[in-house]
């Protein structure tokens, strides 16, 4: 007689665990149409509906990221389009506007088909979810704080939601985060929505008593924006100088650690928030060229491309001396094969430079979060830690002259008697043990 066993049980993939959560919000948006009664007024002005699909465009390819692990959470202002369109227009305009002007804009991103076919089924479900709430609590009359109050409720409904659903696929593909991280991000996402809310309820409010004046609230906005977006800079400025100075005091323990190029290019990679970094330092003084890599998957993995000795993107760098972005679709035929080569959609790779001249090339390779890409700020960033990579290099080569210069006779090059004591302690120490 024997015994069956039961095979073990198959583990869902994340794949089809997102593409089931994108089933069950259409599925919600549908149930929820019909519980709620929402209206389906399929009549309605194109001109109006097109201004709003531009609007959620807008507000989609204009958004805050935040960066969790390989995920991006994103803030946008489309809470302004969704109020004005379901006050204005009703739920099946807003929610049509929406979705298609999200898919522009996703498409425009070149977002991966599976993320875009769930964001959307997200937006349909929150802007459902928007409606619902609004048309449960409120006659909808722009003019009453009753209405006021339902559509703030009705966002904060609406966008914790959608954001429960965004932990959901981050929990299921790179583990599920803290509560308290949980909180600071959802705090700020709220709030704006909340500041988008308000400006929305101030528009409709314009468009209601005196259309002219939407013109003055376009200027103020314009006014707000430029000066959001100067505060933003400095923001981005501040970071980046605390983060040079973090580099800074990190770097500056290579001077004491045997795998001191594995934690440099360690730490470059950590401050780009790249996929892979390498760092190359060429021979001097009779020691050889050496290569370290660092991948966000852990450990020095080798990957192929910086080792070469003719790689076209290196000799670039060191030609103009300074840092060049190279993407897999600009650039010369073998610039772009040189990324290629590299399993990379773009590269940043930049000179270090001394006194005597160049000493080396540092890369990063494929920014993490799928949101976003390299631009000029990280390129002027990782010039920056060039120059700090640059002093930690030559203060490792310093201290190896030094230490050479001190167990060698200078004249000889061959070993002296302070040498000799070590050698021989480190035998008589390697008997102890034994």
């Amino acid at each position: 007689m024997t015994a069956s066993v039961a095979p073990p049980p198959q583990r869902v993939s994340p794949r089809l665990r997102l593409l089931l959560l994108g089933a069950g919000c259409l599925a919600g948006t549908v149930a929820l149409w019909h519980v709620a009664r929402l209206p389906l007024v399929l009549s309605f002005d194109l001109a109006p509906w097109l201004t709003l699909v531009v609007a959620f465009l807008a507000a989609e390819l204009a958004q805050f990221h935040i960066e969790v692990r390989k995920q991006t959470f994103s803030m946008s202002l489309s809470e302004l389009p969704l109020v004005l369109g379901t006050i204005l227009l009703g739920p099946l305009a807003t929610v049509s506007s929406r979705v298609l002007g999200s898919a522009i804009a996703m498409l425009l991103r070149r977002d991966p088909p599976t993320k875009v076919a769930i964001n959307l089924c997200v937006f349909a479900l929150e802007s459902t979810v928007f409606s619902a709430v609004l048309y449960s609590f409120s006659d909808r009359d722009i003019l009453t704080p009753q209405t006021w109050a339902a559509i703030m409720i009705a966002v904060v409904i609406a966008l914790l939601l959608s954001f429960s659903q965004v932990t959901v696929i981050v929990g299921w593909t790179q583990g599920w985060l803290s509560s308290r991280r949980l909180i600071q991000i959802v705090s700020p996402i709220i709030i704006v929505g909340l500041i988008s809310s308000a400006t929305a309820i101030v528009v409709a409010i314009v468009l209601r008593t005196d259309p002219a004046g939407v013109a003055l609230l376009v200027a103020l906005g314009l006014v707000f924006a430029l000066g959001f977006r100067g505060y933003a800079r400095s923001v981005q400025q501040h970071k980046t100088l605390g983060q040079v100075y973090d580099f800074a005091k990190k770097v500056e323990q290579s001077t004491t650690l045997s795998a001191s190029d594995h934690l440099v290019v360690e730490s470059v990679r950590e401050e780009l928030n790249a996929e892979r970094a390498a760092l190359w330092l060429d021979a001097s003084d009779g020691a050889p060229a050496r290569i370290a890599f660092a991948t966000a998957s852990g450990g020095d993995v080798v990957y192929p491309g910086p080792d070469d000795l003719g790689d076209p993107l290196r000799e670039r760098v060191l030609i103009e001396g300074s840092g060049v972005l190279f993407g897999s679709r600009s650039g010369s035929s073998i610039e772009r094969g040189a990324v290629t080569l590299r399993g990379a959609a773009e590269v940043i790779a930049v000179p270090l430079l001394s006194a005597q001249g160049t000493i080396g090339f540092l890369e990063v390779c494929d920014r993490r979060g799928d949101k976003l890409a390299f631009g000029a700020d990280d390129v002027r960033m990782l010039e920056s830690l060039a120059t700090h990579v640059s002093a930690a290099a030559q203060n490792v080569h310093l201290m190896r002259k030094l230490r050479f210069d001190a167990l060698h006779d200078r004249l000889t090059g061959l070993p002296n008697r302070l040498a000799l004591g070590e050698i021989v302690g480190e035998l008589l120490a390697d008997i102890e043990v034994e």
